[in-house]
Parts: structure tokens; sequence; C-alpha cells
């Protein structure tokens, strides 16, 4: 499995906020994945592109599961300095953090799902054999517009960690 250990500042991320509750599937996602169809038919991708502060647009899958209420909090965001926000984006400080980060492509669809083979390599394998344990209640899909090319996609997730 490939993966690299980064540590980064915290930045800003703009976009669209969803509350799930703490029963949302988690690994299958399939609330979250409704968020990101409505995302790419209704121009929220688009309004994101003209918000993103690099030049390479990368779609943020932004998901915070919330300690003291147990729901989860997913942003369908750009990184942003914008100051001004269209009607119904919100900004959202990601905290500085060392990050596990795991590149993965393939095709989505109803028979395979790329990302939640991801998910389930990284906590079921990688994690129990690192010298890390996750640090905080979020996690990072980062989706290169330049690696979207349907139904095949090029992504990233991020998981924050610590040493043992």
């Amino acid at each position: 499995m490939h993966y690299r250990i980064e540590t980064k500042p915290a930045f800003r991320i703009v976009g669209v906020r969803h509350e799930f509750s703490k029963d949302t599937d988690l690994v299958g996602r399939e609330e979250i994945a409704g968020a990101w169809y409505v995302a790419a038919t209704d121009g929220t991708h688009q309004k994101l592109a003209e918000l993103s502060t690099n030049k390479e647009v990368n779609y943020l899958g932004v998901t915070v599961v919330d300690g003291d209420e147990g729901g989860v909090v997913h942003y369908i965001a750009v990184e942003s300095s914008a100051d001004v926000l269209p009607e119904g984006y919100v900004s959202y400080e990601v905290p500085a953090q060392t990050w596990a980060i795991f590149p993965t492509s393939g095709e989505f669809s109803e028979e395979s799902n790329p990302l939640g083979d991801l998910h389930k390599a990284v906590f079921g394998e990688w994690l129990p054999a690192s010298n890390y344990e996750i640090a905080t209640g979020i996690d990072i899909e980062v989706w290169p517009l330049a690696g979207m090319k349907p139904p095949h996609f090029d992504l990233e997730l991020w998981l924050p960690v610590r040493k043992l």
C-alpha cells in the first residue's frame, strides 16, 4: 500500500456543508455520495472551481465527526482565501496536522468503490501494523479535477495521525 506522511499547516476551505446523523455509514458513505452527486449536477463544482486558491483545482471532501454531538459534518469544498462567499457557502479552518496520505485511483460503479476499498485496507491492515494512531475526528478526500474522468477517478485519502 502506497502512502506518505506529511505535516501541513492549517488551511482554510470554502464550500457547502452537509450534516448527517451519527449513524451515517462512514465506509459506504451512501448519503455523502448523494451530496456529491448533487454538487456535480447543480453548479456547485463550477462555483468551487472559481473560489479555489489553487490554479489546479482539487475538490475536497472534508468529513468532521463532532465529538460533542456525535454527528458527522461533511464539506464539499476547495482550499480558498475568498473573503466573499456565495449564499449557502461556508468556510472551515482545517487544523495543522500530520497526515497519512494514501493515493488511489479506479473506476467507481455499482460493483466497484476504490475509496471504500482503500478505507478498509487502511483501517484493517495499514493502521494496525503501523506506528501511528488516528489523531482527530477528521479525514479529507482530495479529488484533483485533472484526475476526474468518469467513471475513472484519481484521489487521495488524508488521515490525521500521530506516532504511538
